[in-house]
C-alpha cells in the first residue's frame, strides 16, 4: 500500500506501474485517477464524492474486478494512493482513514493482515516544502495559493514532517516501511527495485510534475496577485515559458528566519526518522541553503517584454515581481 506522501516521485510511479503488463507485480488497473493512481478507487470506497477527476462507480463492482485481478497472481499487490496521506492531514484520522481503506479491499485481494505493508517515501524536508509550494502556486486562480514561501512554510512546517505521521500509520496494525528518497536520481529505480521489479524490467522514465524555476515562481505568484482569470496568466505564463528556464529542480527559496523556526520542526524530526527508521535526511547547508527566490535583472527585463503589450495591468504584473529583483 504506497501511501506517498505528495511531493515524493508519486505520479511518475503511479504512471509506470498503470502501464506494467503485471508481469512483475500486480497493480490492479481499478479505480484509476491522474497519471495513474488508486485515487477514485480510495474516493469511492470512503465516500468522498465532489473531488476534481473523482468518478463515482459501483463500489462492490469495483471490489469485484480488485479481485478478478488478484486471486488469478501469486505475484505480489501494489495500491498507490497519496491522498491517503496529503500534506495537511495529520492525528489520528490519518491513520484510521488507512486502515479504513486497507480493511475494505484486503478480503478482495486474497492476502492476509500479515501480508500488508504500507510505503511511504521520505524526502529532505526543504526540498519537498519547496516543490509543494511550487505545485500549490501553478494551480488555477481559484485554488492557487498567494503567500511567500516563508509564508507557506511558516503554516506548513509541521505539516511537512514525516515521524507523526509514520507513527500514526503503525497504529493500523500492519507493517509499515520507511524509504528514503534520496539520492534523487536513483529514487524510482530503487523504489522499484523495492516492490520486486528486476533490474531489466524497470523502465526507462522521466520526472512528471518538476517545479517551477524561481523565475517562473515568482512570475505565476504575481499574476496569481495581479491578474483577474485564468486565460489572461495562462497567456501570460505561456509567453514566458518561450523565454526558457521555465522548470527547475526544486531549490532553497526560503529566508533565514522562517527556515531557521521550521529546522527546529524538521531537525528533531530527522533524528526521529534516522532513530527508530534508520531514515537519514540531509540538511541543506552552505551554498544549498542560499535563497532562490529572487530575479535577475535579465530575467526582470524577459517579463518586461512581455508585460509591455498588457496595458495597465501589464504595469502592475511587473510591479509585483520586481518586488523580487536580486539587489
Amino acid at each position: 500500500m504506497h501511501v506517498g506522501p505528495p511531493k515524493t516521485g508519486t505520479s511518475t510511479i503511479q504512471s509506470i506501474l498503470a502501464q506494467h503488463d503485471n508481469s512483475s507485480v500486480v497493480y490492479p488497473k481499478v479505480g484509476l485517477a491522474g497519471p495513474g493512481a488508486h485515487h477514485n478507487l480510495v474516493w469511492n470506497c470512503q465516500g468522498q464524492g465532489g473531488r476534481q477527476q473523482f468518478v463515482r462507480q459501483d463500489l462492490p463492482e469495483l471490489l469485484k474486478q480488485i479481485s478478478d485481478v488478484c486471486r488469478c497472481s501469486t505475484l505480489d499487490i501494489v495500491v498507490s494512493s497519496e491522498t491517503l496521506l496529503p500534506v495537511g492531514r495529520t492525528g489520528k484520522q490519518l491513520g484510521q482513514r488507512v486502515k479504513d481503506f486497507i480493511d475494505r479491499i484486503l478480503p478482495h485481494t486474497g492476502c492476509r493482515a500479515e501480508d500488508v505493508e504500507i510505503l511511504i517515501g521520505c524526502r529532505e524536508h526543504f526540498d519537498r516544502a519547496a516543490s509543494h509550494y511550487s505545485e500549490l502556486v501553478k494551480l488555477r486562480l481559484e485554488n492557487a495559493i498567494e503567500s511567500t514561501p516563508d509564508e507557506y512554510l511558516d503554516d506548513f512546517a509541521r505539516r511537512l514532517c514525516y515521524f507523526e505521521k509514520l507513527l500514526e500509520l503503525e497504529k493500523t496494525g500492519y507493517r509499515v516501511k520507511a524509504l528514503n528518497y534520496h539520492p534523487r536520481h536513483t529514487w524510482i529505480a530503487r523504489f522499484f527495485s523495492y516492490i520486486g521489479f528486476s533490474e531489466e524490467k524497470i523502465p526507462e522514465h522521466r520526472s512528471m510534475h518538476i517545479a517551477l524555476s524561481p523565475k517562473a515562481l515568482i512570475a505565476k505568484l504575481s499574476a496569481n496577485r495581479v491578474l483577474d482569470t485564468d486565460k489572461e496568466v495562462e497567456e501570460f505564463m505561456r509567453r514566458l515559458r518561450k523565454c526558457g528556464n521555465f522548470h527547475a529542480y526544486s531549490q532553497f527559496i526560503f529566508g533565514r528566519v522562517a527556515a531557521t523556526r521550521a529546522e527546529q520542526l524538521f531537525m528533531r524530526d530527522r533524528k526521529n526518522l534516522e532513530g527508530e527508521y534508520s531514515i537519514t535526511l540531509r540538511a541543506p547547508g552552505g551554498s544549498e541553503q542560499v535563497n532562490r527566490f529572487f530575479v535577475s535583472a535579465a530575467e526582470l527585463e524577459e517579463i518586461a517584454a512581455i508585460t509591455r503589450s498588457m496595458g495597465a495591468k501589464g504595469g502592475h504584473l511587473l510591479a509585483e515581481v520586481s518586488r523580487f529583483l536580486k539587489r
